[in-house]
């Protein structure tokens, strides 16, 4: 996570620690200098992603930065490295998500 971990220092977030890790993505919780607050990151591998899936990933955020609703997550920031990992940074809901309420 070290390189990773460098670019976001650079994008103004400490990480904290990592939440999940699968295939093509990575959770990590990090913390904003800017406003104290922490946010989850989602690190989205995109290198090899086709162009009409990077298509849809791209409405998707286009959608995320349109939507804001007292029921969902808000949106704060996405931006790509240079290794074209696509970093979507959501805001962290202490409570965990519901799929932990539901159980």
């Amino acid at each position: 996570m070290g390189g990773e971990q460098s670019f976001l220092t650079k994008r103004g977030f400490a990480v904290q620690k990592e939440i999940a890790q699968g295939e093509l993505k990575k959770v990590v919780l990090g913390k904003s200098d800017r406003d104290g607050k922490d946010y989850i990151i989602k690190i989205i591998n995109t290198k090899n992603v086709e162009s009409e899936q990077k298509e849809r990933l791209n409405e998707e955020v286009a959608t995320l930065v349109d939507t804001d609703h007292p029921h969902l997550v808000l949106y704060k920031a996405a931006f790509e490295d240079d290794a074209k990992n696509l970093h979507l940074v959501m805001e962290y809901c202490e409570g965990g998500d519901l799929s932990k309420t539901i159980e």
